[in-house]
């Protein structure tokens, strides 16, 4: 069977030259793969060992590198599970470039996949697994998150992150559609929506269609005192004895799992 991607073959004005010659003399652009707050991020090929990796590139305009902040956090952190291993860090024509293990596609990718909704035995199971980034802020370094509804791009404690978190919950469970029409502003700017989506919903307005415990949760979060230390584990229980209650296994097939593998195919003609 061949490998599903979930790529955009479009190629913006900026990126276009660095078609034409090797990165750091092996690292060739393949597809672009998606574009977040400040990078954009390439299917690439090392044509020395012919393995297939990611390149994050960062315009030089940009006066604080966010990218270059990520090289070291990667670096610092290269035994940690759950992160890719950093392979280069440099300068080529006008970008800072990162060239990282290719791991699957994003979560923005698997939810599009999915019809723009996430079901809760997913979302629970995506959930229990964000909660262990309690192992990098052990370690100082708040992950930003990088999923369709983070919002902002502004330096983030463990409390933000975990409010990201919760608004990323409802996106799932709610549905793109529906969480679109919780901001006032017509601007289809996702970090826009979002950011207006916040100042205007409360936790209970948010959660208002989703089991009680989201609400419990969001609100415990806002409640968490600036630099105060989150109670990751008394959050993993509460989505734990929710699944419970729902009768929800936590046994890693995803919603994008039944589709890609489960669900009847076509017959061939």
């Amino acid at each position: 069977m061949h490998e599903q991607r979930f790529v955009s073959t479009s190629v913006d004005p900026f990126t276009k030259k660095l078609y034409d010659r090797p990165i750091n003399g092996k690292y060739v652009l393949i597809e672009r793969l998606g574009k977040g707050g400040f990078g954009v991020v390439y299917l690439a090929k090392d044509i020395v060992n012919d393995e297939e990796l990611a390149l994050k590139l960062e315009h030089h305009s940009i006066d604080r590198s966010f990218l270059e902040e990520e090289a070291r956090k990667y670096e610092a952190f290269q035994d940690a599970v759950g992160l890719p291993k950093a392979y280069w860090f440099g300068q080529h024509n006008y970008f800072r470039v990162m060239a990282f293990e290719m791991l699957g596609p994003t979560l923005d990718d698997l939810f599009a996949y999915c019809g723009h909704r996430f079901s809760l035995k997913t979302t629970l199971m995506i959930a229990d697994q964000i909660l262990r980034t309690k192992f990098l802020h052990g370690r100082a370094w708040s992950v930003l998150l990088d999923s369709p509804a983070s919002g902002d791009t502004k330096d983030k404690s463990p409390k933000d992150d975990l409010e990201s978190l919760g608004y990323m919950i409802a996106f799932f469970l709610l549905g793109e559609t529906a969480m679109a029409r919780l901001a006032s502003s017509r601007q289809r700017r996702k970090n826009r929506v979002v950011m207006e989506k916040k100042m205007a919903t409360s936790p209970e307005q948010l959660c208002e269609k989703l089991p009680k415990e989201f609400a419990e949760y969001m609100q415990e979060v806002q409640d968490i005192p600036n630099g105060g230390r989150p109670h990751y584990e008394r959050f993993r229980h509460k989505f734990r004895n929710l699944a419970r209650k729902e009768g929800v296994k936590y046994d890693n097939v995803f919603d994008w799992t039944i589709r890609l593998f489960l669900e009847p195919k076509p017959a061939m003609s």
